[in-house]
């Protein structure tokens, strides 16, 4: 499973970037400068409140990719293997 959430989390052939990066990284940042008036809490605390609902969205996002890339790959592999055998 983890291995599949970090290559989703790669730039991958054929995949490109995950193109939730950007997107998180930019509602993280909303959280924080909306909590930004409490002072050093209050940017950690909006961060931290953003992070907990858009991370697992992006890390399920990473872990799809992973998975078709992996299966994407395997069919490639298979598909040389039988044109070699012929």
């Amino acid at each position: 499973m983890f291995k599949k959430i970090y290559l989703g989390l790669t730039d991958l052939e054929g995949y490109g970037e995950h193109p939730g990066t950007s997107v998180v990284v930019v509602l993280v940042s909303i959280g924080a400068l909306a909590g930004s008036q409490q002072g050093i809490k209050g940017v950690i605390g909006g961060a931290l409140f953003m992070a907990l609902f858009i991370v697992p969205m992006y890390l399920y996002g990473a872990y799809s990719r992973g998975d078709s890339y992996l299966k994407d790959q395997e069919k490639k592999a298979l598909k040389e293997i039988s044109n070699e055998t012929k």
